[in-house]
C-alpha cells in the first residue's frame, strides 16, 4: 500500500500547526467594521507572522526534536517557510497554502514522486529491459502526481485558527 513517508507526516504536523496558531490583528477600520449596520461588510483582518519554534512544536506532537528539525529546514529550503534570527527567532509561514499543492510538499520533502523504482533516473531495478509494466506504473505514476497537484495543502489542513473561534464573540461585544 502506498503511504506518505514519515518526513511528510512531519511537514504537515509542522505546517497545520502553524494554521492551527495564526495570530490575527485587527486592521485600523476594524471597529468601524464591525458595529457598521451593513452586512455586506465584511471584518477586515489580517494574518500576523507568528514566530514558531522546532523545540515547541516537537513537544506538543511528541515529535523528536532532531526530526522536527528537518521538517522545519526542508520547508525552509523549499520557501515554504522563512527564519527569523535571534532572542525570538524562529520560523515563519511564508506562503498561502492555498497555493501549494500536497506535490508541491512531497517534492520539497522527499524530491521527485515516483511509485516504482524503476522510475527513478538511475534505477536499480534488475528488470528494467524485460519489464511488462513499466509503461502502466508511469500511467499510475502520472496519475498520482496530477492528483496531488490538484490537492491543496490548505484543502488537507484546513484548520480554523484557534483565535478565529472568538472571533465571532469579540465583534459580538464591541457591536
Amino acid at each position: 500500500m502506498f503511504q506518505l513517508t514519515r518526513k511528510i507526516e512531519y511537514s504537515l504536523i509542522v505546517l497545520a500547526h502553524m494554521l492551527k496558531y495564526q495570530e490575527i490583528q485587527p486592521q485600523d477600520s476594524f471597529a468601524e467594521d464591525l458595529s457598521a449596520d451593513s452586512e455586506e461588510q465584511k471584518v477586515k483582518v489580517s494574518m500576523v507572522n507568528k514566530v514558531y519554534s522546532v523545540k515547541t512544536v516537537a513537544k506538543e506532537y511528541g515529535i523528536p526534536e532532531m526530526h522536527a528539525a528537518k521538517s522545519f529546514q526542508l520547508l525552509l529550503r523549499a520557501g515554504i517557510l522563512n527564519s527569523r534570527q535571534g532572542a525570538k527567532g524562529g520560523y515563519i509561514l511564508n506562503c498561502n497554502l492555498q497555493e501549494l499543492s500536497l506535490y508541491d510538499l512531497i517534492k520539497a520533502v522527499e524530491g521527485k514522486l515516483e511509485v516504482v523504482r524503476c522510475l527513478k533516473e538511475q534505477s536499480d531495478c534488475h528488470y528494467f529491459n524485460s519489464c511488462n509494466i513499466t509503461q502502466p506504473m508511469k500511467r499510475l505514476n502520472s496519475k498520482l502526481v496530477d492528483f496531488y497537484k490538484q490537492t491543496s495543502l490548505d484543502e488537507i489542513l484546513a484548520v480554523e485558527p484557534i483565535f478565529h473561534q472568538d472571533l465571532k464573540l469579540r465583534r459580538e461585544k464591541i457591536i
